[in-house]
Order: structure tokens, then C-alpha cells, then sequence
């Protein structure tokens, strides 16, 4: 017989009462004087034999019961026992949604806790939240305690991750020797059925999992707590513009309200950290419209600038009311441009100035003396020098730290051997080979573009234009530097024709780890306005046609160099690595992060030596943080937010769910009925013993009295004795 609450075994020391009693109770003889005392002497050790029989006989029945009783009660059964049991329990935002006082997470801990107050102690528990989706065995207590500190996390994972967790650690049972081979396997999951928190494409692959490791079937079960008519107003998106944004322009912040289930009519406040005025707009939603309210309007110093925005009502859902941004007003970025003739590089430096973006300085390459001049620079351009072998030291080790470079050969003065020595060809993404000359009438075009690629993407949406002329009349090149590139995927656009000779290259397939970007071009981007027209290699800067290219050009390659065509890195979404570009100057071997909820050895950050950028892993959580290095000389700032889709509280299909968890496997909390005969039918009917227990020893000691009764009761005195 299997004892299940082995500590009640100590009732056995119970057996000692009846010895007590019989010893403290037990009747002694009572002096009497008769004339007939020997017959009475006689008479006496007779009745003291049969009294001490009855005696003993009563005494072995009374410890008798109290043993069977205490070992009844050990061995009763409270619910299933000698099982494995994991609870899944969605700890996203968009549990934390209030009714009745209480929030979507505490009906699930509740439902939760109902389920392990029915399994026995020996039960095996795994506990999963979508906050890390991760978890291994443990005791009903252990899940207990971890199940009343569990709180909502932003970043979580979908349910449907989880459950590729719970499916593993299923798995593990199928070769634990301690696992008993007929142990239940039991799945219980707690959610609000939201679309972000079930992700139906990885159904496929659960399914798979689930059947490939599990040889024993698991048997589940989905609670859903979610309401089933949510009203919500929330703050869904947040963005700054322009981008970038230089000293001097103005910054608005447009903000995007939308209203669920109700109507809606509030106010929205949005305030610059360190600023002490709150500036603020109505807003007036009919359920299930949006709108966008834009604030500032203003300028602000270079550096970088964080806002908070907020509902000024709280409503059933408070992750949903407060929304978090970051944006960096910069001074122009200083480019270097070697070139061996000034003069030569000048067209290329005004063209960057147009825009005000970038703050070009000229120089000769032998101006430079160290690596450690360039660190300042965002990218640099080598533009036209015809022996580079001294400087292409230093700007391998500029590159190394993370800086980019952007090189254009000569003319005819250029030496090939110079372009070709070892550490030209470790830093280029290609070997310059010989002059290809192409006939006037057929000039080298670029070929189609490449609309994935980010340099070329803005190029294949202006060419669908009519009014950006340089594309409906492209640009050509009468001669060019072939180029073998090191990989095929370092060519970027090559020149329409059968030999395909590469255009524009840029270091990718063999790019180290933490080194910047480095493109290069095949023909000259120089302007030598004492060479003919007759003389140019190109006509990229030509000036007969004013539509812009060469413009557009400059800013564009140096645009994608430095990683501005890509937008602004500073707002993320909260549980997912954020990954912060460094320029040379800014590479320190620790830096600090002060952000919300981050304290202790996390607060501390260290930048791998290859590391190409500083990768902060621990996000979850919401708000404006900021990370300093050399003792706050060096700053940048960033953001974190919940996603959008977090606040859609539309209830998914249940069929969605019962593909991976079988029919009716989907049961509503709100129907108790529902929720008690899936528990009855999951973990067997709950009895509650006490009462027929306290009955049956009722009975027992009413027998027990009548057969002590007849043990003590007084014999009759025989016939004719008086």
C-alpha cells in the first residue's frame, strides 16, 4: 500500500494511550471480609485470570484501530499523484488588463494555484512564463512559491514559445530513469487568447515537436481569462522627425491614439526629460478610429533629447497609457577627404555640403602621421591619390575600430601596384586589375538595381519618377578600373554587359567582425575642370546636364557608410537585444547603463574586443535609459517601448488553439462550471474525505464502547446463591 502522507504516521505513537489508560483505569480489588473467605480466596484468583484476559484482548483491539486509522489516513489520496504537470502562465502587458479589481495575471495565478492544490506532493511541476520560456522540473511547493511572485514582464514571449519549452521538458521524462513509465503527462495553460501572445505559423513545427519527443501523449488544457468585451485607449506609436535631425531644425513628435471597444474622450501630455513644461492635446475617439496628435514644433541643441508622452486618464489596461522616444539633434558629421590635388576633391566636398549633413575637410594623405587622427572622423573618403601604400596602414587599423571608408581610384597616374600590395587587399573588397576603355557610342550604364540592397533601394523608386531626370537618363562611364572582386556578394551594381565588370563594391563576405563598412568605386569621382570633356572617364560631375547626380551621389554613398540611410537607432521594443552603433571614438572597454528596473552587476556593460557594435541584452522593460562611458565624458541614450500589437485584445479563434491542443481543449474561466468538470475530467474527481472519515470513527468507537461494555459487565449471580 503506497503511503502519500507519511508524516501522519506519527499517530502511531497513539498506540500508547490505550496501554495508559488500561494501567491508570484498570480495576483493583476490593477488601472483604466473609466468614467463607477461603472459597472466596479461591473464587478471586479465578476472576482475576478471566479479567486480566479481557483486559489484554480489549487493550490489543483499541491499538489495533488507532494503527488501521493512522494508516488510512497516511495513505489517503488528495488528487492525481505520481504525474508530470506544466503550467504555462502568459505574463505579457497585455495580461495585466483590469476588471473587477483584478487583473487578467491574477485570474491566471488563481487558476493556477486550483490546479496544484489538486495534485498530490509527489507530483512532478514545471512552472513556464513567456517572460524567459524557460524552466525545468521541480515539486508542487517549489512551483507554488515561484507562482505567487510571478509578475506581467514586457518582452515576453508568445504563448506558443512557451509551449515548445513545455514540449521539451516532456521529452526529458522519456529518458529520466526516476520518471515512472505510467506517470500522466498534463499540460495547463493560462492566457488571454490575444493574437500577439499565438503565433498559428509555428503550429507546423509544435506539432512536429510535440510527436517527435513525445512518445507518451500530453493531455492540455488552454484557461482562457481574457474579457470577452475589452475597452482600451492607447498610445501605439511614437516617432520624431525629420530624420536626422540637424542643429537648428525644428522636432515634432507625432503620436499615434486609437481607441478599442468604447469611445473615447481624454487628454494626451507629452514632456521633454529635463524640461519642465508639459505640453498637451484632447483627444476625442469613436471606437475603433485613430488618430495622430503631433507636439514640440521646435528646435533643440545638438545631443541627444528624450520624451515621455501619456493618456491623462488610467483605463482597464496602464501599459497601453505611456509611451517613451529618443532622438539626436547633431552637428554635421566630419568626413576626411584625401585626395594628392585639393582642387580635384573640391566638387566632392561641396556636394556633401549641400545638405548641411556632413562637414568635409580636405587634406593630402600625407598630412596624416597616425591612426589616431582619423578616430574623429565619421567616414573617411580616399579620392583619387594615385600611391596610397603609406596611408593604407592607418586606415586598415581605422576600419578596424569600426570606421568607414570609401574608396575612388585615379586616372592614368594611378599606380596598380600600390592598389595591389597585401594590405590593400585585406582592406579592399576587390584587386584592380587593368583600364577597360568602352566606345563612345556604347558606355558603360549600371544595370538593373538591386531594390534590396539599402544604397541602391532609393535609386529603384526614384527611377519609377518622372521628374528625377539623371534616372530616365542614367549616367555612363567611357572607362573604368575592372576590378576581381574577393566574393561575388561584394558586388553591389555592376556595369550592363556580357562581362558584367563590378561598379561599386563593398567589403562583405569577408568583412571581420566589429571593422566598419568599406565600398569602392571603379571609376574616378573627381572634377578636373582643365581636362576636356572629350578627357573624362565619366560623366557623373558633368555640368552640361544640372539634374543632381553627383549630389545625390556623394550624400548618398557616404549616407550608407555611416548608417544614416538606415534611420535613427535609438527606439526599440522592449525584450529584444538593442545593438547601439559605435564610431571609433566612442569604443571603451565598459560602459554603465541607467535605465529603469536595472540595478547591480547589470547596470555594467562590456564591449567585446571584436564587437562591432554594443549589445545591451537585458530589455525588459519600458522607458528612456541612458548609457555613459569614460566617466560620463561619452553618452548615447535609447528607448524601449511595448509593441502595438500587444494592445490588440481581439480573443483569437479557439479553433487556432484546438489544432495544437485537440477539440474542447479551450475552456473559458469565466464559466466555473466549464473550468471544474475539465479539472475533474484532467485530475480525477476531487473527494473530500474528512466527513466520512470523522462518521466512520464515529462508528468505530460506538462499537468500540458496546464490546468494552461487554468486556466489564457484571456476571450474573448463579441460581440458589444469595
Amino acid at each position: 500500500m503506497p503511503l502519500f502522507h507519511l508524516p501522519l504516521l506519527g499517530g502511531l505513537a497513539l498506540l500508547g494511550v490505550p496501554v495508559v489508560l488500561h494501567l491508570l483505569l484498570r480495576q483493583k480489588p476490593k477488601p472483604m471480609r466473609f466468614p467463607a473467605f477461603r472459597f472466596l480466596q479461591q473464587r478471586a484468583r479465578t476472576s482475576q485470570r478471566k479479567l486480566r484476559l479481557r483486559h489484554l484482548l480489549l487493550l490489543l483491539l483499541r491499538m489495533l484501530l488507532l494503527a488501521l486509522l493512522c494508516l488510512a489516513l497516511a495513505s489517503l489520496r488528495g488528487g492525481e499523484s505520481g504525474g508530470a504537470i506544466v503550467l504555462v502562465v502568459d505574463t505579457s502587458p497585455s495580461m495585466e488588463y483590469v476588471t473587477g479589481g483584478r487583473s487578467r495575471l491574477d485570474e491566471a495565478r488563481e487558476r493556477a494555484r486550483s490546479v496544484l492544490d489538486r495534485i498530490s506532493p509527489d507530483s512532478r511541476v514545471a512552472l513556464v512564463d513567456t517572460a524567459t520560456a524557460a524552466a525545468s522540473w521541480g515539486s508542487v511547493r517549489e512551483a507554488r512559491d515561484r507562482l505567487a511572485e510571478l509578475p506581467a514582464q514586457p518582452g515576453s514571449v508568445p504563448v506558443t514559445t512557451a509551449l515548445a519549452t513545455a514540449f521539451r521538458l516532456f521529452a526529458e521524462l522519456e529518458t529520466d530513469a526516476t520518471s515512472p513509465a505510467t506517470a500522466t503527462r498534463r499540460l495547463f495553460i493560462f492566457s488571454d487568447r490575444t493574437p500577439n501572445s499565438w503565433q498559428n505559423d509555428r503550429i507546423t513545427d509544435l506539432k512536429a515537436q510535440r510527436d517527435r519527443d513525445g512518445e507518451k501523449a500530453v493531455s492540455a488544457v488552454y484557461f482562457d481569462v481574457g474579457v470577452r468585451s475589452p475597452t482600451d485607449l492607447a498610445i501605439t506609436e511614437i516617432e520624431s522627425s525629420p530624420t536626422p535631425i540637424l542643429e537648428g531644425q525644428e522636432v515634432r513628435i507625432r503620436v499615434t491614439v486609437r481607441a478599442s471597444g468604447q469611445d473615447a474622450e481624454t487628454e494626451v501630455f507629452c514632456k521633454v526629460v529635463g524640461d519642465s513644461r508639459i505640453e498637451r492635446r484632447p483627444v476625442i475617439l469613436r471606437a475603433g478610429e485613430s488618430t495622430v496628435i503631433e507636439f514640440l514644433g521646435r528646435s533643440f541643441p545638438s545631443g541627444f533629447h528624450q520624451v515621455e508622452v501619456w493618456l491623462a486618464t488610467t483605463d482597464a489596461l496602464p501599459p497601453s497609457d505611456r509611451r517613451f522616444a529618443t532622438f539626436e539633434v547633431r552637428a554635421p558629421r566630419r568626413v576626411l577627404v584625401l585626395s594628392d590635388q585639393p582642387r580635384w576633391a573640391r566638387a566632392w566636398s561641396l556636394a556633401l555640403e549641400v545638405h548641411g549633413r556632413y562637414e568635409p575637410q580636405l587634406r593630402q594623405p600625407s598630412e596624416v602621421t597616425t591612426a589616431d587622427e582619423l578616430k574623429p572622423f565619421a567616414a573617411v573618403v580616399l579620392l583619387s591619390v594615385s600611391r596610397p601604400a603609406e596611408i593604407w596602414p592607418k586606415l586598415m587599423d581605422y576600419v578596424q575600430q569600426g570606421g568607414h571608408l570609401l574608396v575612388a581610384p585615379g586616372r592614368s597616374e594611378t599606380q596598380v601596384e600600390e592598389y595591389q600590395n597585401s594590405v590593400a587587399s585585406a582592406l579592399l573588397p576587390g584587386k584592380l586589375v587593368q583600364v577597360v576603355t568602352r566606345p563612345d557610342a556604347d558606355p558603360a550604364r549600371w544595370e538593373p538595381l538591386n531594390r534590396r540592397h539599402p544604397l541602391l533601394a532609393k535609386f529603384a523608386t526614384w527611377r519609377e519618377r518622372e521628374d528625377i531626370g539623371f534616372l530616365r537618363y542614367p549616367r555612363s562611364a567611357r572607362r573604368y578600373w575592372q576590378v576581381a572582386p574577393r566574393a561575388a556578394e561584394n558586388v553591389i551594381v555592376a556595369y550592363a554587359g556580357p562581362e558584367r565588370h563590378p561598379a561599386l563594391l563593398e567589403r562583405i563576405a569577408d568583412r571581420p567582425s566589429g571593422s566598419g563598412r568599406v565600398v569602392l568605386l571603379t571609376t574616378p569621382v573627381d572634377f578636373r575642370p582643365e581636362v576636356g570633356i572629350d578627357e573624362q572617364w565619366n560623366d557623373y560631375a558633368s555640368t552640361a546636364v544640372n539634374d543632381g547626380f553627383y549630389v545625390v551621389l556623394a550624400n548618398e554613398l557616404l549616407a550608407y557608410l555611416t548608417g544614416d540611410s538606415e534611420g535613427a537607432a535609438w527606439n526599440f521594443f522592449s525584450g529584444l537585444p538593442v545593438s547601439l552603433r559605435l564610431t571609433p571614438d566612442a569604443r571603451f572597454p565598459e560602459y554603465t547603463l541607467d535605465a529603469p528596473g536595472i540595478t547591480g552587476s547589470q547596470t555594467r556593460l562590456v564591449l567585446g574586443e571584436n564587437e562591432p557594435e554594443l549589445t545591451i541584452a537585458t530589455t525588459q522593460f519600458v522607458g528612456n535609459a541612458r548609457v555613459s562611458a569614460a566617466r560620463g565624458a561619452w553618452r548615447t541614450a535609447f528607448s524601449l517601448n511595448i509593441p502595438a500589437a500587444e494592445f490588440d485584445l481581439t480573443a483569437i479563434p479557439v479553433e487556432q488553439i484546438e489544432d495544437l491542443l485537440g477539440k474542447d481543449s479551450v475552456v473559458s474561466t469565466g464559466e466555473e462550471s466549464a473550468v471544474r468538470d475539465a479539472l475533474d475530467a484532467k485530475l480525477g474527481g476531487n473527494v473530500d474525505w474528512f466527513p466520512w472519515l470523522m462518521v466512520a470513527m464515529c462508528v468505530v468507537l460506538v462499537g468500540e464502547s458496546i464490546v468494552s461494555n461487554r468486556f466489564y459487565r457484571a456476571e450474573e449471580p448463579a441460581a440458589g446463591n444469595s
